[in-house]
């Protein structure tokens, strides 16, 4: 499912897909699988990008006004 030394996944779905991406921590770097049906897992990671040193993650809900109002 995942390589060796990564902690932190976070799962999260996004439309018919479920996302699970972790911190590659011996790396420095994060990783990311998708899959439809739970079974059958697809390599993500070139899709994803998270800040620099960013470490383990959590995904959060925030309303577009409240992202607006922080780039303004």
């Amino acid at each position: 499912f995942s390589p060796d030394w990564v902690e932190g996944p976070t799962a999260i779905r996004i439309g018919e897909w479920t996302y699970v991406y972790y911190d590659r921590y011996r790396d420095a770097s994060w990783g990311a699988v998708r899959s439809r049906d739970l079974k059958h897992w697809e390599d993500v990671t070139s899709l994803i990008s998270f800040p620099p040193r960013a470490r383990h993650g959590t995904v959060v809900y925030v309303p577009a006004s409240t992202l607006e109002r922080i780039h303004a």
